[in-house]
């Protein structure tokens, strides 16, 4: 059993200035109906033993998902609300080549 994520504070490499999705919900309007705090969300997460990813507000105000991959590489994804989650398509950023779909849930 994987233990939840906990949010830690450190340096995240800058981000490309190339982001395959343009457009989408700014992070001030994401279901603020359920209660959820979402500047609580933004911030570094360690999630296994020493894996983690960073999640920040873009100039345009959406949710923005960076990790390093153990090749290396760095991935990342700008998340758009779906119901409870937090969803997107993750893209290399080396190459913009997509990378898979990711899926985040707050829970407290």
């Amino acid at each position: 059993e994987t233990a939840p994520a906990q949010s830690v504070s450190t340096e995240v490499e800058p981000q490309p200035a190339v982001a395959p999705e343009e457009g989408g919900q700014p992070l001030d309007d994401l279901v603020p109906e359920q209660g959820v705090d979402l500047a609580r969300l933004l911030g570094t997460w360690v999630y296994g033993r020493r894996s983690k990813y960073h999640l920040s507000k873009t100039a345009t105000g959406q949710v923005r998902f960076d990790e390093q991959l153990s090749s290396g590489q760095w991935a990342f994804a700008v998340l758009e609300p779906h119901g409870e989650w937090l969803q997107g398509r993750c893209y290399l950023r080396d190459s913009a080549q997509e990378h898979g779909r990711l899926r985040l849930q707050y829970s407290a």
